[in-house]
C-alpha cells in the first residue's frame, strides 16, 4: 500500500537507505511502519532515515493503526508522523490532508 517498503530493512537490523529494490503498490503517499515501540533503536533510525525521503513516514505502537477505504479514515491509538528528523502526532486530520494531497 505504501511507496516504498524500505522502512522494513529495520526489522532485519538493515538500515532503509541501503534499499534499492523496494517499491510497492503506492496506493498511500506516506509509508507504514508497525511495532514501533518493539526496539528502542526504532524511532531514532526512523527519524534520520526520514531526513532522506521526501516520504512521510506513520509509524504505530502494538495496539495502534488506522483503516482506510471509500473516504474513511479511523485513526486507533496515537501513531507517530515522521518527517524530516521531526516526529508529531498523526492525526485524523493530518492524514486526511495528505491523502486529499494537501
Amino acid at each position: 500500500m505504501t511507496p516504498t517498503i524500505a522502512a522494513d530493512a529495520l526489522f532485519s537490523g538493515g538500515s532503509p537507505d541501503a534499499v534499492r529494490d523496494g517499491a510497492a503498490f503506492d496506493l498511500v503517499p506516506f509509508e507504514f511502519f508497525p511495532h514501533v515501540n518493539d526496539d528502542p533503536g526504532y524511532l531514532p533510525s526512523l527519524l534520520r532515515y526520514s531526513e532522506a525521503t521526501a516520504n512521510y513516514i506513520l509509524a504505530c505502537r502494538d495496539g495502534e493503526g488506522l483503516i482506510l477505504g471509500n473516504g474513511l479514515v479511523e485513526v486507533f491509538g496515537a501513531p507517530l508522523m515522521i518527517s524530516d528528523g521531526f516526529v508529531e502526532a498523526a492525526d485524523r486530520g493530518r492524514i486526511v490532508e495528505l491523502l486529499s494531497g494537501a
